[in-house]
Order: C-alpha cells, then structure tokens, then sequence
C-alpha cells in the first residue's frame, strides 16, 4: 500500500503518500476505467486511470475485404476476383469485385458502367440503411432485372425496417445448426445490473452505443457481471 510504504530523503523518513502528495506531477483521477481501444493523445489527457495495460487489436476494413477474396479464392481458386479501390480503376477489370459499403456507394460512378449482373450483400440486415438504397437505385438492381442476394444471420431488425429483398430463398434457423453441433449450445445468465434502460438513447430500435457505453461505465455494471460468472 502507499501509505504504508516509506522512503528515506535526505535522512527523514516519509511515506510515498507523503511524497506523491506533495509533488507538482501528481495526477487525480475521477475514476478507474479498463479500457483496451484508447487513443495514446486521450491516455494523456484522461481523467480516468485505465487499467489496460495489454495490446488489443480491432479488425481493419481492408483485412475483412481479403478474408472474402480469400474465401472465394478457397471454393474457386481461378475465379478472377479482386478488391476495388477507386484510387485505382485497374480493380475495376475484374469479373468480381469485393468492396466495402463506404467505398462503393462513395465511388459509385466508377461502378455504374461496369455492367454488374449480380450484387451480393454480406451481413444484409444492413441493407435497410440509406448507403445500401442508394448503391442498389444507382447500380440498377432495384428493377428486379438483375440478381440482388443478401447473406445475414439476424434478418429480423429491432426497428422492423424492411430488407430490400424479394424473397427469403433459404433460412437455416440457429436451433437447427445447434442441434447439428455447428454452434455451440447457448447457456444463458441472468443478472440484474439496476439500470434505468429508459435513460439510454436509441436509434432506429437499437440503443445507441456510446450512450449504453458511457451508463455501463458510470455504472458498476461491469464489476457485477464478472463477479457473476466467477462465482457461477
């Protein structure tokens, strides 16, 4: 402990309190937080002390766009696939084209002319949002002319927007890929935090991240739940 720890200056002893106290470089903090994806300039400036002291790593946009063209690749090693970068029209050559939402629907001038017959949506329970209407309107697949495929696991949304589908072609519900020991079986826990949910933002059904995020962190939501599942 700090208090009881003592150090000998100039021939006195003083306790590290004492001293920490005293010095023109302590820091006070408001809270304690744990905290993997913090900015270095926000780790200077924080008013909370952050217990993370490991690495973490966030998936970036271009690594999950390779896993795909890796995956096709897997299943047809010949396919002529590639990722479109709208800094270079070459990516547009190929028969396939991998992209990200943002890219596509930013860039999609370049893309209008390539004659696409088919646009595949992965995770398509997003399909519902502006970025995906307006990509679909402006490559001509909402005429119904043209293949329009979206691959999700969750199509049921929480603000009950439709998908820009026509049909539901294929489901393969969760308890039947359990039941086959594809997915591991669900063992649920109950645990009740004491938070007013009505007091969280939402937005288009869902909370809003950032205003769930900052009453779990004033809460002691956290300490609640892993002293939970220890003692389960």
């Amino acid at each position: 402990m700090l208090l009881q720890s003592v150090a000998k200056i100039q021939g006195k002893e003083k306790t590290k309190a004492d001293i920490w106290l005293k010095s023109p470089l302590k820091r006070a903090y408001k809270k304690i937080v744990f905290e993997p994806f913090i900015q270095e300039s926000q780790k200077q400036n924080s008013e909370n002390y952050n217990l993370w002291k490991g690495f973490a790593y966030e998936p970036r946009r271009r690594e999950l766009l390779t896993q795909a063209l890796n995956k096709i690749k897997l299943v047809h090693p010949q396919a002529d696939v590639g990722i479109f970068d709208p800094r270079d029209k070459s990516t547009l050559q190929h028969k396939i084209l991998i992209g990200s939402i943002q890219a596509c629907d930013n860039n999609f001038k370049l893309l209008q002319d390539q004659g696409f017959e088919m646009l595949v949506i992965d995770e398509a329970h997003h399909a519902s949002a502006p970025s995906y209407i307006r990509l679909i309107r402006d490559l001509g697949f909402n005429t119904g002319d043209k293949w329009l495929i979206g691959f999700t696991a969750t199509p049921e949304r929480a603000d009950k927007e439709p998908l820009p589908f026509k049909i539901n072609s294929f489901h393969l519900p969760i308890i039947e890929l359990v039941n086959k020991e594809h997915l591991v079986r669900p063992s649920g826990l109950h645990i009740e935090l004491g938070i007013d949910l009505s007091t969280i933002a939402k937005d288009r059904g869902d909370f809003q991240k950032q205003s769930l995020k900052k009453v779990m962190l004033e809460s002691l939501s956290r300490e609640i739940v892993v002293n939970t599942i220890q003692i389960d």
